[in-house]
């Protein structure tokens, strides 16, 4: 008789066809994994397990939400999509192909929600938890050719209603997260003229399918990028985006900003970051470069340059970006003790 953990893993090969032996160890361990080999539940050929017939008439009653044929390509993107799941059902995040709370539905099915979004091979699924929806991305160590116009459709308001818009964007990586992070900034600033305009994000023109390494867009709302170890974390970080804003509002005696900044106090703007939100980062260095180029133009025709300071506030761990350009902005670091009485606990008036 199968125990509980090994019949989920024949769930979760019958929901997306093959798993790797990583994925497989998120469920058993070595020694629950080789009687389901013995007893011919499943197979492991090429470094992927599939279901055979005797675990299928187990999970009789589960639907297969990918398909699975024998090109290389869809298998490896069906892995990568495989693996993203596992480790949403470790966050007790199950998988399905319905629009609802605590999910997640990969690509192929959230397309046949949100009908008209453009094809890409490089979105793995949908993941809606506690009122966030996050477009997932397996990136690796983030060597991946970008489709910026493909991946914007998901964010295109024609294509759905409010109930199923995403809300932003979680990329998953092998590696160093802030390292990755950087590579990814420093491609948007060097195209930030053509990447970060606030117009034009929708448009009915047919695309070509140009690729080029991954870059940020306004209509992505917000991006989150973290390795697996800190999935929950960074979740639950996403889940607070507001929270520490409407905090830090409060604090400052401010007022809502404007163009990407989150509170004005006059002459201070704000971005409140310390969920480490790439495009909020892509949006304070050029806003801040632009109010440079700005107050040069101004001084040129002898007139004085208005009088405005910008300001981070984030965490520690993502100090490294903040210095990568030396531009005219200052920032503070939040203790992390604040972070876990605003992520876990009460607010705390100490930061």
């Amino acid at each position: 008789m199968i125990s509980v953990e090994q019949l989920k893993l024949l769930i979760h090969l019958k929901q997306y066809g093959v798993a790797d032996k990583e994925t497989c160890h998120l469920f058993v361990s070595d020694n629950a994994l080789r009687p389901l080999l013995r007893y011919k539940y499943i197979s492991y050929h090429d470094w992927v397990y599939r279901l055979l017939k005797k675990g299928a008439e187990e999970t009789a009653h589960i639907q297969p939400l990918v398909t699975v044929n024998g090109n290389p390509g869809v298998i490896e993107r069906a892995l990568k999509t495989s693996r993203l799941a596992a480790l949403f059902v470790k966050l007790g995040i199950q998988s399905a192909g319905v629009l609802r709370d605590n999910v997640f539905i990969p690509s192929n099915k959230w397309r046949e929600i949100r009908k008209g979004v453009l094809s890409t091979a490089r979105f793995n699924g949908m993941l809606i938890h506690n009122g966030i929806k996050l477009a997932v991305y397996d990136i690796g160590r983030g060597n991946m050719d970008w489709q910026a116009f493909a991946e914007g459709s998901l964010f295109y308001q024609k294509y759905g209603n409010y109930q199923n818009q995403p809300t932003g964007m979680l990329l998953v990586c092998d590696g160093d997260p802030i390292g990755i992070a950087e590579q990814i900034l420093r491609y948007t600033i060097s195209n930030r003229k053509a990447l970060m305009k606030r117009t034009r994000l929708e448009t009915d023109k047919k695309w070509s399918y140009s690729t080029g390494p991954i870059r940020l867009r306004p209509n992505y709302e917000r991006v989150y990028i973290t390795d697996t170890g800190g999935l929950a974390e960074t979740l639950r970080m996403a889940e607070c985006a507001k929270k520490f804003v409407d905090y830090f509002m409060e604090y400052l005696h401010g007022t809502d900003g404007q163009y990407g900044y989150d509170v004005d106090v006059h002459p201070m703007r704000y971005f409140v970051n310390p969920q480490g939100d790439l495009l909020k980062f892509a949006k304070c260095f050029d806003t801040v470069k632009s109010n440079v180029k700005y107050n040069e133009a101004v001084k040129a025709s002898g007139k004085p340059a208005p009088q405005v300071d910008y300001h981070m506030i984030l965490s520690q761990k993502y100090e490294r970006i903040v210095k990568m350009y030396d531009l005219p902005f200052s920032y503070t670091i939040v203790k992390d003790s604040f972070i876990q009485e605003m992520l876990y606990g009460t607010d705390s008036e100490e930061h």
